[in-house]
């Protein structure tokens, strides 16, 4: 059996390092993310910022606090329970940071007991729901052609750019919208979303987490006894959304390689 001390060696002699793996882009294809690059500059040509959008979905854990948690009332920090309730959230924007979509929001119960008396359609969010709480084709088809009619009504033309997974079927016939699927393999450095957006909208949400734990804890033995109701998180998810400003949507479409074309001039003639 080696010792650590003779790990450390090996490792310091051969420069070996251990690090944690980012999401997906250690599995990024760099060959595809050069291609992508040399031809998103055609596909933008015929818009301009405004109509050229974004989105992805990502899981929520709603009720999940920091690994490091806070002590209530004096008491000893209790091992609480990691939640596993999970919705999953659609965020969608577009590349001039004028138009956030209305989040979309996916969870199990079809009406959970919070929203009994409300009117659905006056929740910051659009509510879906399934038996897993995931995302499938037939709940994405069904927001697009809500958001096809939107933009309709608009008299505009726009372009989604969208990640190529089995819940984006790509034959959706649409009249105001052009779909635009990335490569496999390359969204996490070439999909506008993936380059800080969602995080910093779980960023915004955890920290409305905490000041509610940290609100209702003067009758609360633990985190874990504070009450989180569908209501709150979905409060929270339209708090965060509206959090994110236009300037870092801008950016993160200029990280993901979204540069309005330059329109060269035509020289003019010497007398």
């Amino acid at each position: 059996k080696a010792s650590n001390g003779w790990l450390d060696r090996f490792r310091a002699r051969y420069n070996i390092k251990f690090r944690a793996i980012s999401g997906e882009s250690a599995a990024v294809d760099p060959d595809a993310v050069d291609d992508w690059k040399s031809r998103l500059s055609s596909m933008l040509k015929d818009y301009n910022p405004g109509d050229v959008y974004n989105g992805d979905e990502t899981g929520l854990f709603f009720k999940l606090m920091p690994d490091k948690s806070f002590v209530l009332d004096n008491n000893d920090c209790k091992g609480g329970k990691r939640s596993k309730e999970r919705y999953t959230v659609l965020l969608y924007a577009n590349w001039a940071g004028t138009d956030k979509l209305k989040p979309v929001v996916i969870g199990k119960a079809a009406k959970p007991r919070c929203f009994k008396t409300m009117n659905m359609t006056k929740l910051p969010v659009t509510w879906f729901s399934n038996r897993t709480a995931w995302m499938n084709s037939s709940i994405f088809s069904t927001w697009l052609h809500e958001f096809d009619t939107m933009i309709g009504k608009q008299q505009r033309k726009i372009v989604l750019f969208l990640d190529n997974a089995h819940v984006h079927p790509p034959d959706i016939k649409l009249d105001n919208i052009t779909l635009k699927f990335f490569p496999s393999n390359t969204t996490a450095l070439i999909q506008p979303m993936d380059q800080g957006v969602i995080r910093i909208f779980k960023a915004y949400y955890r920290r409305q987490l905490v000041q509610h734990i940290i609100t209702n804890s003067n009758h609360a033995y633990s985190a874990d006894d504070v009450v989180i109701t569908a209501l709150d998180a979905v409060c929270w998810i339209d708090f965060a959304w509206r959090s994110i400003t236009e300037s870092t949507l801008r950016n993160t479409f200029k990280a993901a390689g979204f540069e309005i074309p330059v329109v060269l001039s035509e020289p003019t003639s010497r007398k």
